[in-house]
């Protein structure tokens, strides 16, 4: 996030993050000794001297006004960026909850760190506390700017969900979101932000629409997708099941934790907070059934033998067949699910190595073995180089 020194302004709380963040007693003594020792220091009887301590004065007791909110919001923008989305909701859910309006130096709100963060889920949770969907920084670029700047597809999804206004133009090129998307050859995001209600016709200022922008920089996908467009055609819904057509990989990918608790309590007058809600979330996670696929795909006797209830795993297993493509490719997504648990293994085999402080030696051996194909292969293809050359001459 870029630093806008030259545009600050007193007036906004966010600009007083500049002011020294010390004791605003000795920031205020450290004042006045440099000044006395400059000889630069007003005395009581002058009106100037008077000024001046009054200035200083209401600088002091602003600060220490601003002081215990200072830090929430800090801390809420960092938890924010990086993702942490009990931490976020803790903040959020404090007795003296922050400015959910707060931006920082470039004009980004809480959504728009998230969208460029990618974090889907704390921008939900930063938009359900009032968090602005069409905030615009100093470019002038709003959250969806950002999703479309960084792919960020299920942070565009949510913001496109939100009825988020798409033909935002930025200030210094004039380009909307589709424009973005369209330059950086993110197709998914330009098909998204089409069916949204994205127009086709604006301009940046030289003169060059969407379509240009793909084509001058070598999109073909993004120029086919909008030769294709017709705005008279019928949109479809914008849902769970679009996102997972428009990216089908999510399927195989593991849930976090806090979706399987959502999942879990999705009926009224469940709390999430159940501890035999919690329970069932941990086993989840530990199990082989911790994605979209291989929920809808198990048994409702198997998740059950994991010691769910047998209405907990309905639930379940009825949201993730509802996140679940139209047309499944059965053999693609097993495959991306082995890939998926491997990739899982590996890391829970990283993490026991680290905690014991030594290497898993399977991982030794077959990193072993991959470099001695390597270097076998590499050996082989010389030898062969060679014998050819041997028999051209």
């Amino acid at each position: 996030m870029a630093d806008y020194a030259a545009q600050q302004d007193p007036a906004r709380p966010e600009d007083e993050w500049r002011q020294p963040s010390g004791p605003v007693d000795e920031w205020r003594q450290q004042v006045f000794a440099t000044q006395a020792a400059q000889g630069t220091l007003k005395t009581e009887g002058n009106a100037g001297g008077n000024t001046m301590q009054a200035a200083t004065q209401k600088l002091a007791d602003r600060l220490a006004q601003e002081k215990a909110t200072l830090g929430k919001r800090d801390e809420l923008m960092l938890f924010t960026y990086h993702g942490d989305l009990e931490r976020v909701r803790f903040v959020l859910d404090a007795p003296r909850a922050p400015d959910i309006h707060m931006r920082d130096y470039g004009g980004y709100n809480l959504a728009a760190i998230a969208a460029e963060a990618g974090h889907a889920e704390v921008m939900r949770a930063v938009m359900g506390a009032g968090a602005l969907v069409d905030n615009v920084d100093y470019r002038g670029h709003a959250p969806i700017h950002h999703a479309a700047l960084h792919d960020r597809v299920e942070c565009a999804h949510e913001l496109v969900k939100r009825k988020a206004a798409l033909d935002v133009r930025d200030r210094a090129m004039g380009q909307t979101a589709l424009h973005l998307a369209c330059r950086h050859g993110h197709d998914r995001i330009a098909k998204l932000l089409l069916d949204g209600g994205a127009r086709t016709d604006l301009h940046d200022f030289r003169d060059r629409s969407a379509r240009e922008v793909a084509e001058w920089f070598g999109h073909a996908p993004c120029v086919r997708l909008l030769d294709l467009y017709r705005p008279d055609k019928a949109r479809p819904k914008i849902d769970a099941r679009y996102l997972a057509n428009l990216c089908p990989e999510r399927a195989t990918v593991p849930l976090e934790n806090v979706t399987l608790l959502q999942w879990l309590a999705s009926e009224p007058g469940l709390n999430a907070r159940d501890p035999r809600l919690l329970a069932a979330m941990e086993t989840l996670a530990r199990s082989k059934y911790r994605s979209r696929y291989a929920l809808a795909r198990a048994s409702e006797q198997d998740i059950r033998g994991l010691g769910l209830r047998g209405s907990d795993a309905t639930r379940v297993r009825a949201r993730a067949a509802e996140e679940l493509p139209d047309a499944v490719d059965e053999a693609v997504l097993a495959a991306q699910q082995r890939v998926e648990d491997e990739r899982a293994r590996l890391a829970l085999m990283q993490q026991a190595g680290e905690l014991l402080d030594t290497a898993p030696e399977a991982d030794k051996m077959s990193v072993g073995e991959a470099s001695v194909v390597s270097q076998a292969s590499k050996a082989s293809s010389i030898r062969s180089t060679r014998s050819n050359r041997r028999s051209r001459r």
